[in-house]
């Protein structure tokens, strides 16, 4: 599901360049990802006091997430295998696959699923 668009007077139009240093930048950046945070929301945080909207994944977080994704295609594919079986059934054609296998497998997955998404939201907050 998308997000929510913003309201008109909330959205962020307008642009502000700045010239830095090779170091300056190379500050910025690093004190931007020591906070988690992007440049830009570093720097609004910094000029402005505001507090960022979001912040950046930390590491583990990232790959967690990059996990349930990974796992969210493989279910998508477990379906499309299942559909096709449930189709061979529907012509009585001969199935190779179990349906034990199918739904064991199945099952491991959203055990899984469930379990990393319960560590993202409870376990890694950041």
């Amino acid at each position: 599901m998308p997000r929510p668009r913003k309201h008109h007077t909330d959205r962020r139009t307008k642009r502000v360049e700045l010239r830095l240093t090779e170091a300056e930048e190379a500050a910025l950046v690093r004190q931007a990802a020591d906070d988690g945070l992007s440049v830009s929301d570093f720097i609004r945080k910094a000029a402005l006091g505001k507090k960022p909207v979001v912040r950046k994944a930390t590491p583990e977080r990232a790959a967690f997430i990059k996990g349930l994704a990974e796992l969210g295609k493989i279910g998508s594919n477990v379906n499309q295998i299942a559909k096709a079986l449930n189709t061979d059934l529907a012509a009585h054609q001969q199935i190779s696959v179990p349906s034990e296998l199918m739904t064991a497998t199945l099952y491991a997955l959203q055990t899984l699923s469930k379990n990393l998404l319960k560590h993202l939201t409870n376990g890694s907050q950041g």
